[in-house]
């Protein structure tokens, strides 16, 4: 390594407690690919026995959805995949079997025919347009744009533990070697001669302390 960090250039955040540790995650497959059982009876039996073992879950959906919610907070987009894709990730508490077909607006030309939805938990507080009911709303069973899925397997965080992070932002920019997508024209012009990058987490250890896990 040629170049080292400076003491004062390395980010050392404020010890931060948690709850949870994330002992695991499973995927939960997508629209009957990559999973089994492979029909959509079957995927519907494996999220609800994913939600009953291990709670809420990790889905995404397409937010036009969102524009056809009923006075009833059902939300159907009458699209099959291909025609959109899943943009918003929400979270899958539960679901009702009876809830029923006539709740859902046709959109696109299509229309529900059998009952049956999802109860999902959006992030977008309360009062926001499309919210629902304080947050929540209904999927119906056959929107085949409720994809994908993950449930996450915790445990209570270990006592006096430290954790050293730093992503303040969140995402911020794609990198991809080789590549020439991208809107930024510097970086662009790095990401289409490079082959190769790496990168380094810098923190301070408080202690003398042992490494129990790593993330990236």
């Amino acid at each position: 390594v040629n170049n080292v960090a400076a003491e004062e250039d390395i980010y050392a955040p404020p010890v931060a407690k948690r709850e949870y540790r994330l002992d695991n995650a499973y995927y939960l497959g997508h629209r009957g690919q990559r999973e089994v059982p492979s029909t959509k009876e079957g995927r519907r039996e494996m999220l609800k026995k994913a939600l009953m073992e291990y709670g809420a879950l990790s889905v995404g959906m397409f937010t036009q959805s969102l524009a056809y919610m009923s006075e009833e907070y059902g939300c159907y987009t009458g699209l099959q995949y291909g025609e959109a894709y899943p943009d918003h990730a929400v979270t899958l508490v539960g679901w009702d079997d009876t809830y029923p077909a006539e709740n859902f607006n046709s959109a696109n030309g299509r229309t529900v025919t059998t009952p049956g939805a999802w109860i999902i938990r959006n992030s977008w507080g309360t009062e926001r347009l499309g919210s629902g009911d304080k947050g929540y709303f209904y999927i119906s069973y056959e929107d085949e744009l409720l994809c994908d899925g993950v449930a996450s397997v915790t445990s209570p965080a270990p006592e006096n533990e430290r954790i050293y992070q730093y992503d303040e932002l969140g995402c911020t920019f794609w990198y991809y070697p080789g590549s020439e997508e991208s809107t930024d024209a510097d970086k662009n012009e790095l990401a289409a001669t490079e082959t190769t990058i790496w990168f380094a987490n810098i923190f301070k250890a408080a202690e003398a302390d042992t490494i129990r896990a790593a993330s990236l």
